[in-house]
């Protein structure tokens, strides 16, 4: 391969959207990091608990559900409303601020309040960092958006755990907050060119063809979210006993990210089935995730050295959001409905979940609980039958599919053909036609000429034009422009189609 060629690899679509959100990944992760390393030692801490530590991880989750919401909201104010340039632009423009604020509040004591705060504001933003690029994989498909779940992963664990870990105690603050911050401004960069390259080579807009609005999820998948994200607050919240040290806890996360990389390697590049295909999301979830979860909970009592269950923990949490990501792209690919509103949903639940499992062990009496053996057999029991409920409850494949409304391989043309005939449909209703007039009204929103619709209908011409003008008299209309008009007015839910 030339070194052109090479160039071009390099800066290909998918690899500008990667690096991307790799570098947002892991300016965003770094405020945790920070956080808990100064927040753990004096006299940075509450009393005999790091206070500020589980105030900030707290501070996480509830601060990725406001962008969440923040998203949501944008979807249904304008489709395109997160891809747009100036949205963009003004998301990293605060990103900014917010960091440098970040930095100088955590130098002094008393603000500790106010940076954990300021964690939330980022964390919000972030949220919004997400959705764009959720929604530029979304237009590349699920190889893309494994490949960039790979590269995130495996960045976070060797610059965020491995590196700092080495670096925390030797570099001053102040250098490391320019060196997180000209991070962010990278990910601003290769976000730019990855939308317009995305742009390009689409041919299209970013958001053009998917839907604003869905139905609502139903209990069982808000459930799994849920529960899954409370035990993951619980789990993330005990890490902290479990570290010898602040500095510790690094090691293992890292090699949690490294596990999670070959978890992932294993599930969606199978030689046999090959990555476009070995899409069936819920079976490799119920495979990996759930009995790393389980074992997590049960290590924590068991084991003397708190590396071992700190690295099943964080790799069962790590894979279960990087196959939540997958998994979102593969929702939308499926059912057409709008990326962010997806991505916003299935979040959103998840950090209310975790919110709950962090606030209830760190400050709602959960450490002196599991001092307990019958609150430690507590801890293994319920989140253990929880998770089984949350993981088998929904059944298989093909039982999720239906109880989100998926259709399995559905192309966009027949998306798009479905939609027509169910808004076809409402028109059809609501203007008392015919069950002849209103494959009449079909024919004619397909664009299909008169003599195309007698030959397939197998009537006289004069037929066709009449049923046509009766159309157009229960309808109020005059054209076939008249009735498109009509059409893109009508709102259908996505269950309805199909």
């Amino acid at each position: 391969m030339s070194t052109e060629q090479n160039r071009e690899a390099l800066f290909s679509p998918e690899a500008l959207v990667s690096i991307a959100a790799c570098f947002a990944l892991i300016w965003w992760d770094s405020f945790h990091e920070i956080g808990r390393l100064i927040f753990s030692i004096e006299p940075f801490r509450g009393g005999e608990t790091p206070f500020f530590s589980y105030l900030s991880c707290l501070m996480q989750p509830i601060g990725a559900a406001l962008g969440c919401v923040v998203a949501i909201i944008c979807t249904r104010k304008g489709s395109d409303f997160v891809t747009r340039p100036w949205v963009v632009a003004a998301v990293f423009v605060a990103e900014a601020v917010l960091h440098v604020s970040y930095y100088a509040s955590i130098v002094f004591a008393a603000a500790l309040p106010l940076a954990c705060v300021l964690y939330c504001l980022m964390s919000a933003c972030f949220s919004l960092n997400m959705a764009y690029f959720l929604v530029v994989f979304s237009r590349m498909g699920t190889k893309a958006t494994v490949h960039g779940v790979l590269a995130g992963v495996a960045s976070m664990g060797v610059v965020n755990c491995l590196l700092l870990s080495v670096t925390a105690r030797e570099v001053p603050l102040a250098v490391t907050g320019l060196i997180y911050l000209a991070v962010l401004f990278a990910s601003y960069a290769f976000a730019t060119k990855a939308r317009d390259a995305v742009a390009r080579c689409n041919g299209a807009g970013l958001t053009e063809g998917y839907e604003r609005k869905a139905g609502s999820f139903p209990f069982a998948p808000v459930f799994h979210l849920l529960t899954y994200g409370v035990v993951f607050g619980v789990l993330h919240t005990l890490s902290g006993r479990l570290a010898a040290g602040p500095f510790n806890i690094n090691i293992p996360l890292a090699f949690s990210c490294m596990i999670t990389v070959v978890i992932l390697v294993v599930l969606f590049f199978r030689e046999d089935e090959g990555i476009g295909s070995n899409t069936e999301i819920w079976s490799k979830m119920r495979s990996t995730v759930f009995p790393l979860a389980v074992v997590g909970f049960m290590l924590v009592p068991l084991v003397s050295n708190g590396d071992i269950a700190l690295a099943v923990i964080g790799s069962g949490q790590i894979l279960y959001d990087a196959i939540l990501v997958i998994a979102c792209v593969i929702v939308v690919g499926r059912t057409f409905i709008h990326p962010v509103y997806v991505a916003a949903t299935v979040f959103l639940f998840r950090n209310i979940g975790m919110s709950v499992g962090i606030a209830g062990i760190a400050f709602a009496g959960g450490f002196e609980l599991l001092s307990t053996s019958a609150g430690l057999s507590f801890a293994g029991v319920v989140p253990t039958l929880l998770l089984t409920a949350a993981t088998f409850w929904v059944g298989s494949d093909e039982t999720i599919r239906k109880i989100w409304g998926l259709r399995k391989n559905l192309s966009p043309k027949r998306y798009a053909d479905e939609v027509l005939k169910a808004k076809c449909a409402v028109l059809s209703k609501s203007g008392c036609l015919t069950a002849k007039e209103s494959e009449i009204l079909y024919c004619l929103a397909q664009g299909r000429r008169a003599s195309e619709m007698k030959d397939e209908m197998h009537v006289s011409i004069n037929t066709v034009r009449s049923h046509i003008k009766h159309v157009y008299a229960k309808l109020g209309v005059h054209s076939v422009d008249d009735i498109a008009v009509l059409l893109k007015a009508v709102v259908i839910e996505d269950k309805d189609v199909g």
